[in-house]
């Protein structure tokens, strides 16, 4: 499902205002809550706002997590192979948080919820093949 700014034919530059650096010096054009905010007032403002935040809070988590899972990898005895593959999928994960966190996770909610849950259940799945136990993190309700 597409972006409701797309639909409502709001183009990108209305609410990515925000000049940022990022960490390969591109300039990346950020939209932020406080853009939100000022067409998006009183309890739909709150929805966006207590959705980043819980985003934001299970981002965390799972780079917590999938540092526990590489921390397990370097000190398992596995083969090397099963090592080299588990590495390149936490590269993956590590890019697809980073993707979140630089989106806000507010520009296409759909599809940051649906990356999420996908994230989520590749953490999941190699935190029990290596016998980590099952995480606990909670993802924040998609908006409508």
């Amino acid at each position: 499902q597409g972006s409701s700014m797309v639909a409502a034919r709001l183009a990108c530059p209305a609410c990515h205002r925000q000049k940022q650096i990022s960490s390969t010096g591109t300039v990346v054009w950020k939209a932020s809550i406080a853009t939100c905010a000022e067409c998006h007032e009183g309890p739909r403002a709150d929805q966006v706002r207590t959705y980043q935040q819980e985003l934001e809070t299970a981002l965390s988590g799972l780079r917590l997590e999938i540092q526990k899972i590489r921390t397990a990898v370097e000190s398992a005895e596995i083969d090397k192979e099963k090592a080299a593959t588990v590495a390149a999928q936490l590269v993956d994960l590590d890019q697809d948080l980073d993707f979140l966190g630089a989106a806000n996770g507010i520009h296409n909610v759909h599809y940051a919820s649906s990356l999420t849950q996908a994230v989520l259940d590749q953490v999941i799945l190699l935190s029990v093949q290596l016998e980590l136990g099952r995480p606990t993190i909670t993802l924040p309700e998609m908006m409508e």
